[in-house]
């Protein structure tokens, strides 16, 4: 897929300027952090969508969409996205039909929803599809069944992936008796890098924080390192490309504000061994 050569234009603060409950909108509240270390400063934003405006019930307390970025407006804008997200993937989890028009029964998680305030759909697509294919081709590569080729001049691998149009980093950092990890997914090498550098500076803080998930703080340990190294010593193969399940969009009333697209590549041959397996998933 050529994604370069595709408009994808964002217009969030046209799209998004009423996407407040007091304009009638669904997010019920936003707050943000600003993180400053050693690497650098980035933002990370959260949103909270509101059950009235949404017709979602039960809306647990925690965020239902988080952004990171490198300015405030812009980690705004990607915990907004995700927030519309999270509604368009709970209505179509409590219809039946189109949980099995989205492929639920392969995985019933928000995994490959994307949503993008733009002029058209092209920039939620795209996402959909970066996101689909990082999840499949992570686990393919922790199964063996891609290999990787290391980045020059840092701790960071290429995941070579057989799925077109697509560059997948991951990157690592040890400090004392922690390693914490980014992955990223774009059209392009120095993009993923980007991605990925935000996302290892998210990791970083959340196992500083104490996160409960229990991958990342198993990863970031001392027996999650050398399992991530005894998987870097594996070569690994180029095999086919993956089917694409899924590949729609995903029509609603969060439509006046972002278009969310579903990508899905069929993940169903990767089953977990025990809680420790799967990278970062």
């Amino acid at each position: 897929m050529m994604w370069t050569l595709l408009p994808d234009l964002n217009v969030a603060p046209l799209k998004y300027a009423h996407v407040h409950r007091e304009h009638g909108g669904p997010i019920h509240a936003l707050a943000f952090k600003e993180h400053s270390l050693p690497e650098g400063k980035f933002f990370e934003a959260f949103a909270f969508l509101d059950g009235s405006k949404t017709g979602l019930k039960d809306l647990a307390d925690q965020p239902h969409g988080t952004g990171l970025a490198l300015t405030k407006p812009d980690a705004i804008h990607a915990a907004i996205s995700e927030a519309l997200e999270h509604w368009a993937w709970r209505t179509i989890r409590g219809n039946a039909a189109l949980s099995a028009s989205f492929r639920f029964d392969l995985d019933s998680s928000a995994t490959g929803f994307a949503a993008f305030p733009g002029l058209g759909v092209q920039g939620a697509k795209k996402r959909a599809y970066f996101e689909a294919a990082q999840q499949w081709a992570l686990c393919a590569w922790w199964e063996g069944l891609v290999g990787h080729t290391p980045l020059p001049n840092a701790n960071g691998i290429q995941i070579v992936s057989p799925i077109p149009g697509v560059s997948i980093v991951v990157l690592w950092e040890a400090e004392s008796e922690q390693t914490y990890y980014g992955v990223g997914t774009a059209n392009t090498v120095s993009a993923a890098t980007h991605r990925a550098r935000l996302s290892l500076l998210r990791h970083k803080d959340l196992v500083r924080a104490g996160a409960a998930e229990h991958r990342l703080k198993y990863f970031a340990s001392s027996a999650g390192a050398e399992a991530f190294c005894n998987r870097l010593e594996v070569k690994g193969k180029l095999g086919g490309a993956p089917t694409l399940a899924v590949d729609e969009v995903v029509m609603g009333p969060w439509h006046q504000y972002a278009h969310v697209w579903r990508c899905l590549f069929d993940c169903s041959q990767f089953r977990e061994k025990d809680k420790d397996d799967y990278f970062l998933f």
